[in-house]
């Protein structure tokens, strides 16, 4: 199996965290989300390509805006915020290396 196949996995198998971190409670700091972290970098180097970084940028930023936007209401639920924290949790370390791969490949030329 290729990296970037098993990359496309591992991305898939991120979000079923993020889904099962949002029932269990999961300290912040823990392994679990080291993990997470971790396999992130590991998605954007072998996985996501540097062509994508602005689609990926445009996705973050909305995510963070709908997650600051649900965090103001009460009515949501906890559940909906802690999900979307988990999400910009694993997007976090993968779009900071997928900028810096950028700024590598524009320097390198």
């Amino acid at each position: 199996m290729d990296l970037k196949k098993f990359a496309k996995y591992a991305y898939m198998l991120l979000f079923l965290f993020a889904v099962v971190f949002t029932f269990i409670d999961v300290p912040a700091g823990t392994w679990p989300y080291w993990v997470i972290s971790v396999i992130g970098v590991f998605v954007a180097v072998f996985g996501r390509g540097v062509e994508k970084t602005k689609k990926l940028i445009i996705l973050f930023l909305g995510l963070t805006l709908t997650y600051q936007s649900f965090g103001m209401l009460d009515f949501v639920g906890e559940y909906i915020t802690h999900f979307l924290s988990n999400i910009l949790l694993f997007y976090s370390p993968l779009l900071l290396t997928l900028v810096l791969l950028k700024f590598y490949k524009v320097f390198q030329e």
